[in-house]
């Protein structure tokens, strides 16, 4: 009877046996197809991030380079300067991804003779989701990156980088563990909404268009509508003790390398969120003072927020093309001499312009493609 059991049982094992193997070989073929082909089923942001980071990789940034936040990437046009400049301001940037980004610049031989930074307030009251959704799944940062990050919550005890969810919808160490490793379930969205591989074309012309604009991705020439005005609120700036200490590592790590620094601050709509709050802009202006006193290579190239008429955003916060054009022709004027220090002194305020000097812009970008 005990040997007719086993006998019966062979089947059954024989059976489970491979059913888990034929789920190895699949889980593995998703693995590899998803962790090696991303330019074939992921959204238009991961060529966009993939030209930014080859750029990085390859210490193709030229004279001047631009990091920050998606203002930063909306707002500044290289091919507008007369120096070679690249745009490595990324969508969803904050100053921890920014940390990182700016310690493989500096494993570069030939570095930049100027660095802009620039980030909104809003970058530091957030850990954003894109930190994972972005940076870890399209493969630019990893997990000795984000275990470095979640160390340095546990010593500031700061729970926001815990708490997190991404849209994979996991917090903790899980979610570190999951996206690290690119586990398959993290593409899903994209595989099923680009039918496993029909993005490839799309992908590969945004990666050229990219590398073409010395980083910068239009970001169209819609206007927001003039007539959207967001509520005033009295709330104060309150940046999270983890932004704060990326930020500062960053500063400090680019004046120990002796590289002259400048924060940009990024105009923002008439009507756009905490525009016309300024208790909350005092206060970040106050964050941002507050390092330039401690390091001598970083300058702040305003003293104020500018605001900008509705019609050059794309929302409350992106320029439009229209908008960029114009910002970045302002910018090369501070810069043109190799140096901003003198026009940090006078005052590279980029406060918005008459229509004769825009019509002026729109004329010469005009010849400029004939």
């Amino acid at each position: 009877m005990l040997v007719q059991d086993d006998i019966g049982k062979k089947p059954l094992l024989l059976y489970l046996a491979a059913i888990l193997a034929c789920v190895a070989v699949t889980l593995g073929a998703a693995w590899a197809y998803t962790a090696t082909q991303g330019n074939r089923f992921l959204e238009s942001g991961y060529s966009v991030w993939n030209a930014k980071h080859a750029m990085l990789r390859n210490c193709d940034l030229g004279e001047v380079a631009v990091f920050g936040d998606s203002r930063a990437d909306s707002a500044v046009i290289p091919a507008r300067f007369s120096r070679v400049a690249t745009n490595l301001g990324f969508a969803g940037g904050t100053p921890i991804e920014n940390y990182f980004f700016v310690k493989s610049l500096l494993a570069c031989e030939t570095r930049p003779r100027m660095l802009v930074l620039s980030f909104n307030p809003g970058a530091f009251e957030i850990v954003q989701p894109w930190l994972w959704d972005n940076a870890v799944r399209y493969g630019v940062l990893g997990w000795n990156e984000i275990s470095q990050v979640r160390r340095e919550a546990a010593l500031l005890n700061d729970p926001s980088y815990a708490v997190v969810k991404p849209n994979i919808g996991i917090d903790g160490l899980f979610r570190d563990l999951a996206y690290s490793i690119r586990f398959p379930a993290i593409y899903f969205n994209s595989l099923v909404e680009s039918r496993l591989a029909l993005r490839a074309e799309s992908n590969h012309e945004k990666f050229e268009q990219v590398i073409r604009a010395r980083g910068y991705p239009s970001y169209g020439n819609g206007t927001r509508d003039a007539a959207v005005v967001e509520a005033a609120d009295d709330t104060g700036f309150a940046p999270l003790p983890l932004q704060k200490r990326y930020f500062e590592m960053t500063v400090a790590m680019l004046d120990r390398a002796g590289i002259e620094t400048y924060f940009l601050i990024t105009p923002y709509s008439e009507n756009g969120g905490h525009a016309q709050n300024r208790r909350y802009m005092d206060d970040y202006l106050a964050l941002l003072r507050g390092v330039g006193a401690q390091y001598r290579h970083f300058h702040l190239m305003q003293d104020h927020v500018p605001l900008w008429p509705d019609a050059m955003f794309v929302d409350g916060q992106h320029l439009n093309e229209h908008g960029a054009d114009v910002l970045s022709r302002q910018l090369n004027r501070c810069i043109e001499d190799g140096t901003v220090q003198a026009a940090t002194r006078a005052g590279c305020e980029l406060t918005w312009v008459d229509q004769a000097f825009v019509a002026s812009n729109v004329k010469d970008r005009t010849r400029a493609t004939q």
